[in-house]
């Protein structure tokens, strides 16, 4: 599902940022929304690029996210496309 990131922001643990729309991960008990690239993640230059990019761009966003995470405040994010079209 295409999506719009609200915000974004670095953390001592990696990249956080939420995105609009229903629920992404229903099964985190902070907020459903709110994703995290954490430092050391596989690509983590290539994704991080491409999240700052699609929020300065004002570009729509899919993610995927490790389903080992449901549980956390942030859900660890995997992989993203970036969609040109707002």
């Amino acid at each position: 599902m295409q999506r719009k990131i609200l915000y974004l922001y670095p953390t001592a643990g990696g990249f956080s940022f939420k995105l609009d729309g229903a629920q992404v991960n229903p099964g985190s008990p902070c907020d459903a929304n709110r994703m995290i690239l954490p430092l050391g993640a596989p690509n983590y230059d290539a994704i991080i690029g491409s999240i700052m990019l699609a929020f300065s761009s004002n570009y729509v966003v899919d993610v995927a996210y490790d389903s080992s995470t449901v549980s956390s405040c942030d859900t660890v994010v995997n992989r993203v496309v970036v969609y040109r079209r707002a």
